[in-house]
């Protein structure tokens, strides 16, 4: 029988553990909560009150997604580029760019003979102790740095790189969460905010930012100001998500924690499934016409799977005994399509529904298709190795109708579907080939994704017609 105090230690060090799984998963988990402070929109306290309507309203262009929001991110793009950020040993970094009409990557410099590795060069960013994030702009270039030691803040710059300037900063602690959205005014980001209470807890404010592109004024879209203790699953704890855009507002998700108790006579497995069964989400848009936010969906985590593509929250359903569906809600209308009832029972045979929940992912639209990826098999090989293979779906969001995308790359015992880094209106940038290679004087293997441009046709057919990208810098 276990005494309270070994059943305390337990739960501090399941909320220790699950705190970390939650800065890694919380894209993937989903459930429900209730968002009052996501009810309406509120104004910063640097700006006047009536000001927050010049952000939303009537007149408010579309956004559009310029920075995913999902924890690995390898860059921004827009119809004739993709900017890309590389670290080098000394802390400091270099904006790299890709030009699509000459498939060439070169610094963010237009200086001849330059090292880029001055702040003479418009490519390099000095050593700090920050992850810097491009976001392209329809004129120009975002810059985001976000760092806990080093004060976070937003630069901008002209496409080329030249002009750069600080456009806000944040105080200490602030962190600026991967994931941007943008129109011809203002950049949208997340911030996570820590700061010690007069107990010398850590407490955690969370906020969706509007800032003004001309004169750097933000203005907060929604915020959960009430968050106490820094562990994500404390009863009671409101944790906040941007989840990008549709054609009429910014998703937003919210989880909350609620109340649970640990049963001494219980296994550790059992006990660890408490606070994570206990979340529960939901799904916000915030209109752009500044109207009131909208609940589009509420369930327990590893329940769904969401993302939102266009004017629709798409998701992947977990009704129980291996049955999992795919359902899209119209984040205006509110209206509810069924696409896949069954997985089980679709136009061709997959092993979808025998995979666990938690190893199948939406991860693009492409046009008309939703593309899904799941892990397909585990094997453990003669030499020891686990060999995994995922296999990669277009599902026709009209008809349901589904199609195997073949095109992959195998590496580290893996086979993994090629993945998409950005699109324009008819081509795909994508990790063509991934190859494993020695470190320079070492023997260190390390892995790097080669890119490549593809049409969006031959990509739906599994064409492998790539148009490589000549890179002289290439992401682990």
């Amino acid at each position: 029988m276990k005494n309270k105090r070994s059943m305390k230690l337990m739960r501090k060090y399941i909320f220790l553990l699950l705190g970390i799984i939650a800065l890694f998963c919380s894209c993937k988990d989903s459930s429900s909560s209730n968002c009052s402070q996501c009810s309406g929109i509120t104004q910063s306290d640097e700006i006047n009150p009536a000001a927050v309507k010049d952000v939303l309203n009537e007149d408010t262009a579309p956004f559009h997604v310029a920075l995913p929001c999902e924890v690995t991110v390898y860059g921004s793009g827009n119809a004739k580029g993709f900017y890309e950020v590389f670290s080098n040993n000394d802390l400091s970094k270099n904006i790299m760019y890709t030009d699509y009409a000459t498939q060439k990557q070169i610094y963010l410099c237009s200086q001849p003979s330059c090292a880029h590795n001055n702040e003479i060069c418009t490519s390099w960013i000095p050593p700090g102790e920050y992850t810097v994030y491009p976001v392209a702009l329809d004129e120009g270039i975002a810059l985001l740095y976000s760092g806990r030691n080093d004060f976070s803040k937003i630069e901008i710059a002209d496409a080329n790189g030249a002009n750069r300037k600080i456009l806000t900063e944040f105080g200490s602690g602030v962190e600026i969460d991967p994931g941007a959205a943008v129109n011809d005014k203002y950049i949208v980001v997340k911030t996570t905010s820590y700061f010690t209470d007069d107990n010398e807890q850590i407490n955690i404010a969370q906020e969706l930012l509007a800032v003004d592109l001309s004169n750097g004024k933000r203005y907060k879209l929604c915020t959960t100001d009430d968050m106490v203790n820094i562990s994500p699953f404390e009863p009671g704890y409101l944790s906040l998500f941007f989840r990008g855009v549709s054609e009429s507002g910014f998703i937003v998700k919210t989880i909350r924690v609620n109340d649970y108790a640990i049963n001494e006579n219980v296994y550790f497995d059992e006990s660890f499934a408490l606070p994570t069964n206990s979340q529960e989400h939901t799904i916000y848009e915030i209109p752009f016409d500044g109207s009131k936010a909208k609940k589009l969906l509420t369930f327990h985590q590893n329940e769904c799977f969401e993302e939102v593509y266009g004017d629709s929250l798409f998701y992947l359903k977990n009704n129980g005994e291996n049955q999992y569906s795919l359902e899209k809600i119209n984040t205006q209308t509110l209206e509810h399509n069924v696409i896949v009832s069954d997985f089980r029972q679709t136009n061709i045979q997959t092993n979808i529904s025998e995979a666990l929940f938690s190893d199948t992912f939406l991860v693009a639209r492409v046009e008309d298709f939703v593309i899904l990826n799941t892990l397909s098999s585990n094997i453990i090989k003669d030499n020891g190795d686990i060999e995994l293979v995922y296999k990669s779906y277009a599902i026709d969001i009209n008809t349901g109708k589904m199609h195997e995308l073949t095109l992959s790359n195998y590496f580290s015992a893996t086979q993994l579907p090629v993945s998409i880094i950005a699109q324009t209106d008819t081509k795909l940038l994508v990790h063509a080939k991934i190859e494993e290679v020695q470190k320079t004087g070492t023997q260190v293997q390390m892995t790097e994704r080669l890119a490549g441009l593809i049409s969006k046709e031959d990509y739906l057919n599994s064409q492998p017609n790539y148009v490589m990208i000549n890179a002289l810098r290439k992401p682990m």
